[in-house]
């Protein structure tokens, strides 16, 4: 299995390097870039480090097994009741005595928005997703005035970790995903504050610095 590692390792910094140096114009290499200009080391430098690591983890004298002596387990304690955290009203809301005062005053915020036809906010949606603009059936021009009042809604409060854009049965066209988004919360957001994913009809948006007390979905 080290070795499978060890090999993994090197054709992965091998492969960022031919992507980073060589390449450098497609989807995956221009992610790299702007990846890497977060990073103050050389990510293939990284992982060939990494890898010569594991080698010579590979051919280190393996240390003889250790018994811990048997002791008897502690029965523990009974959990605690979970306490619900949407609203009959509106299941993304959470629960007013579980959030920190500027999300309660955020999500109390969104649901006074007035948005077009087929255009929503769900907060929580996912795992690791804090707040989503959902479009449906959307032209490009309607996505465009979405995204635009969705990144000046959340520039006016903390940064969540991650949100995310998603754009269902939308006729967009030719419409770049990327481009638009970016241009739009450039005039929100600092350069450097926010890394941008596409992934077909998602754009997902990684802030740098976000804000404490966002809570687990």
């Amino acid at each position: 299995m080290n070795k499978i590692l060890v090999v993994l390792l090197g054709a992965s910094a091998a492969a960022v390097y031919y992507l980073l140096h060589v390449d450098r114009s497609s989807p995956l290499a221009l992610e790299l870039v702007e990846l890497q200009s977060d990073v103050p080391v050389p990510i293939w430098i990284l992982l060939a480090g990494l890898g010569v690591l594991a080698g010579l983890l590979l051919h280190s004298p393996k240390p003889k097994p250790w018994t811990a002596p048997i002791q008897p387990r502690k029965r523990p304690p009974p959990p605690k009741p979970r306490k619900m955290t949407a609203t009959m009203s509106d299941p993304y809301a959470p629960a007013p005595d579980e959030k920190p005062d500027w999300y309660q005053k955020a999500v109390s915020q969104s649901q006074r928005l007035s948005w077009e036809q087929g255009v929503r906010m769900a907060w929580a949606p996912a795992p690791r997703i804090d707040v989503m603009l959902v479009c449906q059936s959307s032209t490009p021009a309607r996505y465009k005035r979405s995204v635009e009042a969705f990144a000046e809604f959340l520039a006016r409060h903390p940064n969540p970790r991650r949100v995310r854009i998603q754009a269902r049965q939308c006729d967009l066209g030719s419409l770049n995903l990327n481009h638009e988004v970016n241009g739009i919360w450039r005039q929100h957001f600092e350069h450097g504050a926010y890394r941008v994913m596409v992934d077909e009809r998602n754009v997902d948006l990684f802030f740098t610095e976000p804000a404490e007390g966002w809570p687990e979905p």
